[in-house]
């Protein structure tokens, strides 16, 4: 039913223990472990799992598309190596991508110490963007308050759960991002495409998340670099509403 692809960039232990905890769940079919770069790690034997080695290492976004040609099944999850998963988040996940519809559902997303993370947000523009420099605005939306499924204009990379017939729709995630912004770009597409982007609040998942891009000058660069070609490509997009049905003018 749901092809799971993670990929991985010299995460260790964490990926097989990832793929460990997701074998025995009745909703995964498949799963797809990409190595962007050696790793000496040990995976269980198992007709679930598929181990793919690259020979040199490549974006985050062309990993899953390559996982993407060789997923069998209706569903396809992108997965981060350093998800924690504490319950089956998939059954809720499923079952409201069925009720509404939607191309892509994601859960709410907490870090290590059971904190909301605002893996929700509005689509950034150079206003917000400056709001954010000066104000700290991150423009993430309000967290739910019911159970009833929110429609942000983008869940970030950290777990998105999106429909076959979408995500082909749209070719995937675009390879010319090699880190950062392409999980906005997608969703973007999604939404242009005539799809829908989901947050399920009655799931979750764990992120022990390394935010690379605040410390280290390499990955801040590609922070920025990805960011411009965003505000490129989609410099007219506009904003939705978070209380807005997907059905709304």
């Amino acid at each position: 039913m749901i092809t799971v692809s993670i990929v991985s960039h010299g995460h260790g232990e964490m990926v097989s223990e990832l793929a460990c905890s997701l074998l025995p769940l009745p909703e995964v079919s498949q799963i797809l472990v990409t190595l962007n770069r050696r790793e000496n790690l040990e995976f269980p034997d198992h007709p679930k799992l598929e181990i793919i080695q690259n020979r040199r290492r490549v974006g985050f976004g062309c990993n899953h598309n390559r996982a993407f040609q060789r997923a069998t099944e209706p569903y396809f999850c992108v997965m981060n190596p350093d998800v924690i998963l504490t319950e089956n988040p998939f059954p809720s996940l499923l079952e409201t991508l069925r009720e509404t519809g939607a191309g892509l559902v994601a859960p709410q997303v907490y870090d290590a110490a059971h904190r909301l993370q605002p893996s929700a947000r509005r689509f950034p523009t150079v206003a917000s963007l400056t709001r954010k420099l000066l104000k700290g605005e991150m423009g993430a939306y309000p967290a739910p308050t019911g159970s009833a499924p929110t429609y942000p204009d983008w869940v970030a990379g950290v777990f998105m759960l999106a429909s076959r017939d979408a995500y082909r729709n749209v070719d995937g995630f675009d390879r010319a991002y090699f880190l950062y912004y392409e999980d906005v770009d997608l969703c973007a597409r999604i939404w242009s495409a005539g799809h829908t982007v989901v947050l399920d609040p009655n799931a979750a998942v764990t992120h022990d998340a390394q935010k690379r891009s605040h410390a280290d000058p390499i990955h801040f660069l590609m922070h920025v670099r990805s960011l411009l070609r965003y505000l490129r490509k989609h410099r007219f997009h506009r904003s939705r509403r978070s209380n807005r049905s997907p059905n709304a003018p």
